[in-house]
């Protein structure tokens, strides 16, 4: 038996059997004998290796059109497949340069049987102790779309090609041969080979240099050297001074600008003669394509080629390497590296093309002056461009170069420009319900973020008035205001699209440790349920749902433990409220995924070790999310939370020892322990335990649980248990254990609307924890109320714009989408005019860009610290060190809330151009000083137990300069209290910088003398000294 397939039977008398091991049987299989003893069913099974080979049968052929030829980037080429007929075939072309990192990612024949292998449910040779588990240890091999060989989306560099130079020759001595190539190495800082030699010279009169004045020397001789060659502007009289409008015409639409690390993802089928083809155009990267394939033969096993190899090459070519991202009105200096892999030396001109918002010194079509360079055969020159980008977004970057000849190239690029300052997003709900079934009186409501009037009008109308805040400009910076209105027709809201279609926008926070990963299961497993049960998902978005689902399951699996429990990091002790928290979701997500039976039988099994005499659990683990509990001490939080588990478990069909007797325990501990001093939080969660199972005490816990229902001020029904995040909870909570019980559809209907008043535009609340509880109880609602008719009709029209009219139907067919209206950015009244029948959620939302203030939201005190180390030249010379400027950055955070609990985020931000030294935030996991990292584009997430009131916590790193980078804007530093990021604070890393415009009289840009600037074009910025950062940037 391979693969869930029966390869061969038949009825055995003879003890020994003897068969044919046939193709299908690789890379293993299991030989499962059946019998039948006195009506008794007898079973065993052994594990057989098959020796992996492509076989006759399954054997094909993958091959070019033009085998061996090195194509040009942008031509078309014809790949060839020969095999069986029938034979399917999967084709992945991957960049050669991602598997230079990465090899371990190349697709192999060794790797697929092994992931075979891996993925074989059974238990070895074992057969099992009864029966039934043999058969069940027979495990199943399912081959699907929804995993692929490919390279992860990996941030990379082309290394660079290095540049040898004969004047390294003319040095016999090894030690001066050292000094000339640190001369041509380029200056992070944009020195002058003078600057550069005056810096070493002075180090050498201080006394605390080990090299000499003939090193010192040698540096700057071949320093010299290699500025000549690069030298710019440097044409003869006779050469036209800038490239001419026709010849960037004749290169238009031959520019290079599809860069990516992917290429083929096909699928075919050996179809007459068994053979196949696949025309492809070749993207525009100067590399080596290895295109994999792997083949499944009707009946004759798999096969996996070696890959194929596609060069694609220039003889003359650009290069243009940018940063991930740089701030609006920042300087950088864009490097352009032209090579030169002919067998001559070519004279070569470079130049840039304007682009609009982005100050280069030219207009926007127009090229650049020329930078002509004599690049020698087989090597490269780099020119260096400087620009300012004025707006914010993705903003084009073309390099052209044109030889004597007829060789020439173009390049495209992207440079993404963030606007300066803090994004800032706010948003407000109302309830669509121009029937007011709920009876809400008209209201006048009045906040700093937003003020609205709610009436309702005879015949089922609803009216509403909303006015934005006026905001000055020093709560937003100019022009980056939007505002847009988002309507929801389903009962989940926007949960629902988000949790199917891109849960990582669900909720926009950290999800390193593990009760934070199971935000990217949890949410989409209820979605998908909801909708599959519905009959409203189609078959895309199912696949999509799946494959989040099994990505979440994989994920959570990182932080299990041999005894099958998890714990919210590797490193910490086990936590039996995670462990019950995922085997509950796991339960749940076998109807939907295949999950190892063994992960959710052995979670179990832990729990009931930590069952106490008396019924109640405890947990060997600190929470570090105690206040998720309802900051109870005792054991009945833990106890309810525990029981759920055991019970949904049990609802599911899952089969552990002593489970029915655990929760029968567990349900008598809980019923002793209510009175009336039980708090709010521990009474919902108490209630939706005990109306899972027959407790005798479910109703009078119900009943209870009434009393304690309030009315929100904005409507809705809800439970108060101090903060928001567990009002959140506690309120789901009852709303589920009302539909167990089968309550009043009036007072879960109020509750639905409360929960949907609190969730933000993208589908989330106010944390993971609250986000999965609301989320789980709205799916429950969905489901009992997905019947309810809808069909509203919303129009939204502005009082100072008469030609301004937009008009939303929301109907069963579009309910579950955000149906979107973006509004102007006015002051002008929005008028909002609802009819027909059912409810839906309108989430308003306003971004922004914000400068932050120093004194932002202080519920944290943070400290910023940076220093700059000078380059030991002596150990750089000696090759010890690195030429490279060091920054390092420290900050310190110490908590203002003395009664903080809980983990604890410190977001740093990287300013542009920097990169973090990784051995550092290494080293700080390592020594416990942070529970873990997590590296951005822009950022250094640090994940802290907890930040105290009584001592500062802080991380200290170093920091490499990668571009340079002068008039640097401000990043951020932010720390918040994970489960309640309404505890925050957020400061600046830098004062803001000035900006300069050339128009403006020569007397008022008040220039430090000593200090040099760079002017460009009429909207000229320029750098200046920077405190932080060395005497220039």
């Amino acid at each position: 038996m391979e693969a869930a397939k029966i390869a061969t039977e038949g009825g055995v008398l003879d003890p020994k059997v003897a068969f044919v091991v046939t193709p299908e049987m690789t890379p293993s299989f299991r030989l499962l004998v059946v019998a039948f003893v006195d009506n008794d069913l007898v079973t065993d099974a052994v594990y057989v290796n098959a020796v992996p080979t492509c076989t006759t049968d399954s054997h094909f052929t993958l091959t070019r059109r033009t085998p061996g030829a090195v194509l040009e980037p942008g031509s078309i080429e014809k790949l060839l497949l020969k095999g069986r007929e029938g034979t399917r075939v999967g084709l992945l072309g991957v960049d050669q340069a991602v598997y230079l990192l990465r090899r371990k990612d190349l697709l192999t024949r060794k790797k697929v049987f092994q992931s075979m292998e891996a993925k074989d449910m059974g238990n070895g040779q074992d057969a099992g102790r009864k029966a039934v588990e043999t058969l069940a240890n027979a495990g199943v091999v399912l081959l699907t779309s929804q995993a692929s060989y490919g390279a992860p989306a990996v941030e990379r560099r082309r290394a660079k090609r290095e540049i040898k130079l004969d004047i390294v020759k003319e040095y016999e001595n090894e030690t001066l041969r050292d000094c000339c190539s640190r001369g041509m190495q380029p200056d992070q800082l944009l020195r002058s080979c003078s600057e550069r030699e005056e810096a070493l010279l002075s180090y050498l009169d201080a006394g605390v240099a080990l090299y000499t004045r003939e090193c010192v020397a040698a540096f700057g001789k071949c320093c010299i050297h290699v500025e000549d060659n690069q030298a710019v502007g440097r044409s003869s009289a006779e050469e036209a001074d800038v490239l001419g409008m026709s010849n960037f015409k004749d290169l238009e639409g031959e520019e290079r600008r599809n860069f990516r690390e992917t290429w083929i993802f096909n699928q075919l089928t050996l179809r007459e003669h068994g053979e196949a083809s696949l025309e492809v155009t070749v993207p525009d990267s100067i590399t080596t394509w290895e295109v994999s394939a792997v083949g499944v033969a009707p009946s004759g096993g798999i096969c996996v080629l070696d890959p194929l190899q596609i060069p694609v090459f220039k003889k003359l070519f650009v290069e243009v390497n940018l940063p991930y991202s740089v701030i609006k009105e920042e300087q950088i200096e864009i490097p352009a590296t032209v090579y030169n892999y002919d067998h001559k030396d070519l004279k070569v001109r470079v130049a840039m093309l304007g682009t609009k918002d982005v100050c280069s010194g030219v207009k926007e079509g127009k090229p650049s002056s020329v930078r002509t360079l004599t690049v020698p055969a087989g090597q490269g020159r780099t020119v260096v461009f400087p620009v300012v980008p004025l707006a914010a977004g993705e903003r084009e970057i073309r390099v052209a170069a044109l030889s004597d000849g007829s060789a020439r190239d173009s390049v495209k690029v992207m440079l993404r420009v963030e606007p300066p300052g803090v994004s800032r997003n706010e948003s407000f709900n109302l309830i669509l319900d121009p029937q007011n079934t709920q009876k809400r009186p008209a209201r006048n409501v009045a906040s700093p973020t937003y003020s609205y009037e709610e009436k309702f009008g005879l015949g089922g109308k609803q009216l509403i008035q909303m006015k934005r805040p006026g905001r000055s400009p020093k709560e937003v910076i100019p022009g980056s205001e939007r505002c847009e209105i988002d309507i929801v027709g389903d009962d989940m809201g926007a949960a629902l699209e988000a949790s199917v279609k891109n849960p990582g926008t669900l909720l926009r926070m950290p999800h390193g440790c593990g009760e934070q990963t199971m935000i990217g299961l949890a949410p989409t497993l209820y979605a998908y349920e909801y909708l599959k049960t519905a009959s409203r998902i189609s078959p895309v978005d199912e696949d999509r749902a799946l494959g989040f689902i099994s990505s979440g399951y994989q994920r959570i699996l990182n932080f299990r433990k041999p005894d099958g429990s998890f714990a919210v990091w590797n490193h910490y002790r086990s936590s039996l409220w995670l462990t019950a928290f995922v085997v509950r979701t796991l339960c749940e997500a076998r109807k939907s995924i295949l999950i190892d039976e063994k992960v959710v039988t052995s979670g179990l099994r832990y729990i009931l070790t930590q069952q106490k005499q008396d019924g109640s659990f405890h947990d060997i683990s600190n929470l570090i999310h105690g206040d998720l509990l309802g900051g109870v001490n005792g054991p009945v939080p833990l106890t309810a939370y525990t029981l759920l588990t055991l019970q949904e478990c049990d609802r599911e069909g899952v089969q552990v020892a002593g489970l029915t007797e655990s929760f029968a325990k567990a349900t008598g501990f809980i019923e002793g322990q209510l009175n009336p001093n039980t708090s709010p939080y521990v009474l919902s969660l108490a209630a939706y335990a005990l109306s899972l199972g027959k407790s005798p005490a479910k109703n009078d816990t119900l009943r209870r649980l009434g009393g304690i229902f309030q009315r929100g001020n904005e409507g809705g029904l809800y439970v108060s248990a101090g903060s928001e995040p567990l009002s959140v909870q506690a309120t789901s909570y009852a709303l589920m254990a009302l539909l167990n019980a089968g309550e009043s559809r009036d007072d879960i209907t109020a509750m639905v609307q409360w929960l949907n008043l609190r969730m933000n535009p993208s589908g989330s609340l106010r944390s993971s924890q609250d986000t999965v509880v609301a989320l789980q109880a709205l799916s429950k609602y969905a489901l009992y109320a997905r019947d309810a008719d809808i069909d509203l009709t919303c129009e939204v029209t502005l009082s100072g714009d008469r030609n301004f009219n937009r008009t939303l139907r929301i109907k069963r067919d579009n309910a579950q989408q955000r149906n979107r209206i973006e509004i102007p950015d006015s002051n002008d009244k929005i008028f909002v005019n609802v009819k027909g029948t059912g409810t839906a959620t309108m989430y308003v939302v306003t971004s922004y860009e914000s400068p932050v203030s120093v004194d932002l939201l202080c519920k944290f005190d943070l400290k910023i610290n940076f220093t700059q180390h000078k380059v030991n030249v002596s150990k750089a010379l000696e090759g010890k060190g690195s030429f490279k400027e060091i920054y390092s950055m420290e900050v310190c955070a110490r908590s203002l809330e003395k009664k903080l609990k809980g983990m604890a985020i410190l977001d740093v931000g990287l300013l542009t151009g920097f990169n973090p030294v990784l051995a550092d935030l290494d080293k700080m996991v390592a020594d416990k000083r942070v529970d873990s990292y997590e590296l951005s584009q822009r950022s250094v997430v640090f994940y802290l137990s907890t930040i105290p009131s009584n001592a500062s916590v802080c991380v200290e790193f170093g920091l490499q300069q990668a571009f340079a980078v002068g008039k640097l804007q401000s990043g951020s530093v932010k720390a918040y209290a994970y489960y309640d990021p309404g505890i925050e604070s957020q400061q600046d890393l830098l004062n803001k910088t000035r900006v300069v415009k050339a128009r403006e009289n020569c007397e008022s840009f008040k220039l430090t003398e000593g200090s040099r600037y760079i002017i460009m074009g009429k909207d000229a910025k320029y750098k200046e000294k920077d405190p932080h950062f060395g005497d220039e940037q």
